[in-house]
């Protein structure tokens, strides 16, 4: 009976801590090459999921701003340069991590 009651409390649980993966998008500034390589391994080892992320990686294009893709609420995150310390200055609502 003991052991019925811990799998029940055991699965009840798991189920409570199983919530769905928050979507996110980060756009990259610059055609994939090296320095993108860690965004794309966390995603192939898992890591975003075990975070409980599942993350899409937009890549560069030359038709789109990155700022304005985070901006304008097309896109989470974004991958800039230090030009984003000028826009911060300007009154852009951009934040540098």
């Amino acid at each position: 009976m003991k052991a019925l009651l811990l799998l029940i409390a055991f699965t009840f649980f798991l189920s409570a801590s199983q919530k769905p993966l928050e979507k996110v998008s980060v756009v990259l500034v610059w055609l994939d090459q090296f320095q993108f390589a860690g965004y794309y391994m966390a995603k192939e080892k898992g890591f975003y999921a075990d975070a409980g992320l599942e993350v899409e990686i937009k890549k560069f294009n030359y038709l789109t701003n990155v700022v304005d893709e985070v901006l304008d609420g097309r896109a989470t995150y974004g991958v800039g340069r230090s030009s984003l310390i000028k826009l911060r200055a300007e009154g852009k609502k951009v934040v540098l991590l």
